[in-house]
């Protein structure tokens, strides 16, 4: 027992600070250049997040490259300043969910409290990496018609994405992608394995362990090709979902989605007789800042016919 006590207190510390997958990180990397094309090493480069001011410092290295790995997508402000060189900048870059953006510096001599502005904006089409995939937004999630509010019931709609086979109606979100099946799409929740694990994994009732609300999810980035190593141990396609959070203000929504049948039209087949009843409400809302959290209570009531 006098052994296994300090082995077990080392294996419960190990555990704990355990690093969770990096899989929804956002990075910005470069070259800088003078004004000759020459490479220029120790730049600095200073990258600030606009919504929480939290700024990251990274040098370029010998061969004038520089790399930086960022927590969350997000809105940046990029500043590169080295001595001898007026400063640039380039303000509100927008990353999202998993994206690597190519931000290049060409610097010119003058006075370093001088801050020229870069106004070139990071190509869209995603350069840096051999992985396929599509990014979609907070609006598309809220405002796209969306039956029981999961947000994963989209990533259906993306390109070389089908219903998985074989899984049962109500698998909330269930997906095959890659040629795989439905059970080997991973979903990762702000870098955390989602996957769900009971009542038969995603062939059972539930695609994925935690279902937040679509309020507090920022985006979620569909993979379906050229899966990347940190996405985990799955041969499918992957899901990365960001939630809101980490700015420095309290922000949140309600909300209230509603069917019924006195606002729906008949159905075509059936002209003169009565429409089936129909009382649908679902309401909630989220609420986050520099920690995050929301909440959602979805009501249905037992009476009613769904179609």
């Amino acid at each position: 027992m006098r052994l296994a006590r300090p082995f077990l207190l080392l294996l419960a510390f190990t555990l704990l600070t355990v690093v969770p997958t990096r899989a929804q990180d956002s990075t910005i990397q470069g070259l800088v250049v003078d004004e000759t094309k020459a490479v220029m090493p120790a730049v600095q480069i200073v990258i600030t997040n606009v919504a929480t001011g939290v700024m990251k410092t990274v040098k370029t290295n010998e061969e004038g490259l520089y790399s930086a790995l960022l927590s969350a997508p997000a809105i940046y402000n990029i500043e590169a300043s080295v001595a001898g060189f007026s400063a640039l900048k380039r303000e509100r870059l927008k990353l999202d969910v998993g994206q690597t953006a190519r931000v290049d510096f060409t610097m010119k001599v003058g006075s370093l409290s001088e801050v020229l502005e870069v106004s070139a904006a990071a190509s869209r089409i995603d350069a840096e990496t051999s992985v396929v995939g599509q990014v979609i937004d907070n609006r598309r999630i809220v405002e796209l018609p969306l039956n029981g509010r999961n947000y994963l019931e989209l990533a259906r709609l993306t390109t070389a994405v089908a219903p998985s086979a074989g899984s049962r109606p109500d698998s909330k979100g269930s997906f095959s992608s890659l040629g795989q099946h439905g059970y080997q799409t991973n979903i990762l929740l702000d870098g955390v394995d989602n996957n769900s694990r009971a009542s038969g994994g995603q062939l059972g009732f539930e695609a994925q362990a935690v279902t937040p609300s679509i309020d507090a999810v920022a985006e979620f980035k569909v993979v379906t090709n050229n899966n990347s190593a940190e996405y985990g141990f799955r041969m499918g396609g992957t899901v990365i979902v960001s939630t809101k959070g980490g700015s420095n203000e309290l922000h949140g929504s309600l909300f209230e989605f509603l069917r019924n049948d006195k606002l729906d039209g008949a159905n075509f087949f059936s002209v003169g007789q009565p429409k089936p009843a129909l009382r649908r409400n679902q309401f909630g809302g989220a609420i986050w800042s520099s920690l995050r959290l929301s909440f959602r209570w979805a009501f249905r009531p037992g009476c009613c016919r769904r179609p």
